[in-house]
């Protein structure tokens, strides 16, 4: 369970993973994300190799994570360091969204992430292919997307993928206000791209 502390005073808020190893009798807590700053609302995704990846909101302007690795032998988990990924901007105070899709590109799995880019407007989707052959799965962008309506508003989001395989997202263009749009995965990625097994309506 990702989570963040903060106690209401200058202390920085900050990010970490909650867990149990022993079906919830039990729960651990790992240490806080290391920024240099503050981290908090968060949302993680499992990698191909049993990594969780936590992508979070902060203050250092860019679209960070962090990954989280288990130990098998004692079943403890482990915080790693700030990732900050410089091949897109955004605007990082602000909570996002994050989905591992179903089907692989060329092999590679496919992540999206949903935030705004410039103040709380400007929303896009990206799409990330994680780089498995390289240490530490490093993201490559692969396509962005951007929001229709969410150019004069975009704050929080939540993605989904639905039983069609399209994509599903809950967001706000304000604080009174929310949308749900659904699009289908060819929006989101390059021309030419296909899913030979998948089910979906195209």
């Amino acid at each position: 369970i990702g989570l963040y502390r903060f106690n209401g005073s200058e202390d920085p808020q900050q990010a970490s993973l909650m867990y149990s190893s022993d079906n919830g009798e039990t729960w651990q807590r790992t240490e806080n994300i290391t920024t240099g700053g503050w981290s908090s609302e968060n949302e993680i995704v499992e990698l191909e190799d049993g990594t969780l990846r936590m992508f979070y909101r902060n203050n250092n302007r860019k679209l960070s994570y962090a990954d989280v690795y288990k130990d098998d032998t004692t079943g403890e988990y482990t915080m790693g360091s700030e990732v900050k990924v410089t091949s897109v901007g955004v605007h990082s105070d602000c909570n996002l969204s994050v989905l591992s899709y179903s089907q692989k590109i060329d092999g590679k799995q496919l992540i999206f992430v949903s935030c705004p880019t410039s103040g709380r407007a400007a929303g896009k989707i990206f799409a990330f292919l994680v780089d498995d052959t390289l240490e530490g799965n490093p993201l490559n962008l692969y396509h962005t997307y951007v929001v229709p309506g969410g150019e004069s508003g975009f704050a929080y989001s939540c993605l989904t993928e639905l039983n069609d395989g399209s994509i599903g997202m809950l967001w706000e263009p304000n604080h009174s206000t929310m949308y749900f749009d659904t699009f289908d995965i060819y929006e989101l990625l390059p021309e030419g791209v296909e899913f030979p097994n998948a089910s979906m309506n195209v």
